[in-house]
């Protein structure tokens, strides 16, 4: 499929150009694991390729749907509901609660935020670091740097080995 966009409403053609779901979403994300993430009136939803409907538009916010690799054999996507994020699966049911107030995924290793702390899940809502007052960002999807009382370190995600630095990290985009 390929996102059209007609009088600033988006809709899918195929690559010969015939409509397939015709233009009526306010916004639309590229198609990802046979889901379509779209929202109308600000209220974010899945539709597959077809243009049915199989994730009611009832969320804040929604992103693309993750690869399985990254969420335990089954793919899921992070939405927000009444300003908490959660993850749902394909068919909508909830997969991890609705309890973060913010998040950043990185390939399915997540920074959350909850009643202003931070720390990292996996996509079982399992937590790789604790919720806790530290500054973490990442580095990259798998190196985190953590400032805390004055430690600075960085963590490796998949061994958990920390390295101790004298120094905050940041990565600089050019």
């Amino acid at each position: 499929p390929v996102g059209i966009c007609k009088e600033h409403k988006w809709g899918l053609t195929d690559v010969k150009g015939r409509t397939i779901i015709d233009p009526k979403y306010d916004n639309m994300f590229d198609p990802c694991n046979d889901r379509i993430a779209v929202c109308i009136d600000n209220k974010w939803g899945y539709i597959d390729y077809k243009g049915k409907e199989v994730v009611p538009l009832i969320y804040d916010e929604a992103y693309e749907f993750q690869d399985a690799e990254y969420c335990f054999g089954t793919p899921c996507a992070w939405v927000k509901k009444n300003g908490k994020w959660g993850t749902i699966n394909t068919m909508g049911e909830i997969v991890i609660p609705f309890e973060y107030d913010g998040i950043d995924d990185k390939k399915g290793k997540v920074l959350v935020e909850k009643n202003g702390k931070r720390g990292i899940i996996n996509l079982k809502n399992e937590f790789l670091v604790p919720l806790g007052d530290d500054e973490i960002f990442f580095l990259d999807y798998n190196i985190i740097s953590v400032y805390n009382d004055s430690t600075y370190y960085e963590m490796n995600l998949t061994t958990m080995e920390k390295i101790e630095t004298n120094y905050r990290v940041e990565t600089i985009f050019m």
